[in-house]
């Protein structure tokens, strides 16, 4: 039992060994460079801790930017681009991969659609004059990878 305390501890203190490779980030274009922006939106809290649901741009031609950026703008250069848009609920999530081409400068926003335990949708609408740009689109919601303790005697 010693053992595995301090195995576990070891463990927890001295984290797991990197690659040494850099994550693939996102990294947006200057303000100076002709782009599209998108904006994500949150749904509002809700009664015994429901809602706070993201959508939100979370890859850009394989880079990848975290939940946190739902309520910045996101700058992507103009041209063919594969986005995906991501839903964030907790622990489920779900990932929709988009190939698009931006032809000219806008602001996107995305939308929250109907939803269940088990999927999701959304829309992007052009912020500017309302006109539906993709959507909507449903997918799958996914449960995420909680962790499981199991404690012995």
């Amino acid at each position: 039992m010693k053992f595995l305390v301090i195995f576990t501890l070891s463990a927890l203190l001295l984290g797991c060994s990197s690659t040494g490779r850099n994550a693939n980030l996102y990294s947006q274009p200057p303000e100076s460079e002709p782009s599209v922006i998108f904006l994500g939106e949150e749904s509002p809290g809700k009664f015994l801790g429901k809602g706070h649901e993201k959508i939100y741009l979370c890859r850009v031609d394989g880079a990848f930017q975290n939940s946190y950026s739902f309520d910045k703008p996101t700058r992507v250069a103009l041209g063919e681009r594969l986005i995906s848009i991501c839903y964030n609920e907790g622990a489920n999530h779900a990932e929709a991969p988009i190939k698009a081409s931006f032809d000219t400068t806008a602001e996107y926003q995305m939308k929250l659609g109907e939803h269940s335990w088990t999927k999701v949708n959304f829309s992007v609408v052009d912020k500017n004059t309302g006109e539906l740009v993709i959507g909507p689109v449903t997918v799958p919601k996914q449960a995420g990878d909680l962790p499981l303790l199991i404690f012995t005697q």
